[in-house]
Parts: C-alpha cells; structure tokens; sequence
C-alpha cells in the first residue's frame, strides 16, 4: 500500500466497520475521507478496488502537482 502512496488504511477480519460503511461483502472497500467520511462509493471486487485505489492516487498525485 505504502509503495501507492495510502498511509492509512483498515483491514479487518471482523465486519463491524465494514458494515457500518455499506460494505457487506468481500472484498470491498470504499475511500474515507479525513473527516471520517465516505467519500467514494463501495467498490466490490478485486478489480473494482484496483480502480478505487488507483482513482484516489491519481487525485493525491494532480492536487499535489497543482501546488507546486
């Protein structure tokens, strides 16, 4: 993850937080924002988490060089 550029991340084995985010399946994962938001919609599936992922990098990576 570290080598995406994500430094905070949760991985759970148990379904608590997943479920309290719409996510009731395996894998899924949605982007939470720094306010404790969701801010993507659910993304289910390997490939579906590949995109999220690379989506949220590819945003990090444009508001970063937007400043320099």
């Amino acid at each position: 993850l570290a080598e995406h550029g994500l430094t905070r991340v949760l991985s759970q084995d148990a379904h608590a937080v997943g479920l309290s985010y719409g996510a009731n399946g395996t894998p899924m994962a949605v982007i939470v924002d720094a306010d404790g938001l969701v801010a993507s919609p659910v993304a289910a599936g390997a490939d579906a988490i590949r995109a999220l992922a690379t989506s949220a990098v590819r945003r990090t990576s444009e508001e970063v060089l937007a400043h320099v």
